[in-house]
């Protein structure tokens, strides 16, 4: 679990940022890559935090816990890239609407896959 856990965190920390910028070059919108980077690595720093109360045995709470980071990340992305992509608009909010799909993408996969316990020896409801 671990191998593929870094495997998915490497890979998109670093291909979706490499791909996006990319794009935007090929948009002519000046970002780097170093700052997209940044940016993504930064993004992903709340899912940390939340990792170690979703050992807890409350789907409510891992739900809560992953939804919550996953606005507070998305958000994150959104306000930093909104400020070079503005001056593009209508390339803008396609650009945005891929990084927010994206973003909620890996945190149902952060959901389903790595804050998803099935331990018959825990019972919460008794």
């Amino acid at each position: 679990m671990l191998t593929y856990g870094s495997i998915i965190l490497y890979g998109y920390s670093f291909l979706v940022p490499l791909l996006w910028w990319g794009l935007l070059r090929w948009m002519d919108i000046d970002i780097t890559l170093m700052q997209l980077l940044c940016i993504y690595g930064y993004s992903l720093f709340v899912y940390f935090p939340i990792a170690i109360p979703c050992i807890l045995p409350y789907e409510w709470l891992r739900w809560v816990l992953v939804g919550v980071a996953c606005i507070i990340s998305t958000v994150f992305l959104v306000l930093n890239l909104w400020i070079p992509l503005r001056a593009q608009l209508g390339k803008a909010l396609f650009c945005l609407l891929g990084i927010v799909a994206l973003h909620v993408g890996l945190a149902l996969v952060f959901r389903f896959y790595f804050f998803s316990f099935d331990d018959p020896d825990v019972d919460i409801n008794n």
